[in-house]
């Protein structure tokens, strides 16, 4: 009886999680990651995209002058 009780206590101590958490842990971490890569993309994209609009907003004559365009922009 008491070596079941020693083995048990035994198992007990080196007791390591399944192998399937460790996949879902990676596969986490590289979901993370390709949203991370997906969302420094998109705001890169957006930041051209505002660039593109005030250009486009500078060239056609509008009636805003480039100065007052640079100080809103800082």
């Amino acid at each position: 009886m008491k070596k079941v009780a020693s083995n048990s206590s035994l198992r007990h101590e080196n007791w390591r999680p399944p192998r399937r958490y460790a996949a879902m842990i990676l596969l986490a971490t590289m979901i993370e990651q390709i949203f991370l890569v997906w969302h420094r993309v998109m705001m890169q994209f957006e930041e051209s995209l505002v660039h593109q609009i005030k250009m486009v907003h500078l060239t056609s004559g509008a009636s805003t002058s480039y100065s007052s365009l640079s100080s809103v922009n800082k």
